[in-house]
């Protein structure tokens, strides 16, 4: 693997390439495909307008982002070509707008893949931050025995709320649609509910629990977590997690529970 980069604060180039032999592995790291050689190239400009003209708005960042990849696994190649625009304003405000082209290879075959998004938000009050984008374009149904051209259309809202310093709210809605290009039949519909909410005592000491729902396993996540850092670099963590499923029509029960504690020291020389 190699990979190098070039920024100022007017220019950021970057890019990298890395091959996979087909039989390789590592325990210790989460790796999702090999057999693949791959490379990525990222170039983009800022532009800074007017302060006093243009208060609002903080930079433009226009930038094209190209892939491409050789698979030995699917058989076959790889390209995917996307130029996009950033909007940086006021109150942590930003606007993405991108439209990618390109294709893949999946079990010997040659998809089109793509997409059109929009994607947003801005920290309107102290209190309260908004954001969601929309995505639609065309997409793989990944089957080893029949894979087929899809098209997917996705839509996700986020909301923050911090009602003062200590209690943090995040809730965010995500709903994808995908269905067979050829015939236009709906394949599946899924939805997400994720919900974090975070107490801070003290500087040193805080609660977290997250929930998440999803339709397509018709399971809820728990997760909860104590967290105490006596100095940064030492930590204690305490935490359990819950799932709840739906077995066919019965209501849903717990179906595992895992604890967990973990503690880190950091020593100085």
């Amino acid at each position: 693997q190699a990979t190098y980069s070039y920024e100022t604060r007017r220019i950021d180039v970057s890019g990298q390439v890395e091959h996979y032999s087909s039989d390789f592995r590592m325990d210790t790291a989460f790796i999702n495909r090999v057999g693949i050689t791959r490379g990525w190239q990222y170039q983009g400009l800022s532009f800074y307008p007017d302060e006093k003209r243009y208060p609002w708005l903080k930079r433009v960042n226009p930038f094209l982002w190209v892939a491409a990849a050789d698979d030995r696994i699917q058989g076959g190649s790889e390209l995917w070509v996307l130029p996009a625009i950033r909007f940086n304003f006021t109150r942590q405000g930003y606007l993405r707008l991108d439209v990618g082209r390109g294709h893949e290879t999946f079990a010997h075959q040659r998809f089109t893949t793509g997409r059109v998004m929009a994607d947003g938000g801005a920290q309107f009050t102290k209190w309260l931050s908004l954001g969601g984008n929309v995505n639609s374009g065309p997409s793989v149904f990944y089957d080893e025995v029949n894979p087929f051209q899809g098209d997917r259309r996705s839509f996700n809202a986020r909301v923050g709320l911090q009602p003062n310093s200590k209690l943090n709210h995040n809730l965010s809605y995500t709903f994808v649609h995908f269905e067979r290009s050829e015939t236009g039949e709906k394949v599946y519909d899924v939805y997400i509910v994720n919900l974090r909410n975070t107490y801070q005592f003290t500087p040193q000491f805080l609660m977290r629990a997250i929930l998440q729902y999803d339709s397509s396993q018709r399971r809820v996540l728990g997760d909860f977590l104590a967290s105490y850092e006596l100095v940064p670099g030492t930590v204690v963590h305490a935490g359990y997690g819950p799932p709840w499923e739906r077995l066919d029509v019965d209501p849903y029960r717990p179906t595992a529970r895992a604890f967990f504690f973990k503690a880190s020291y950091l020593a100085r020389f």
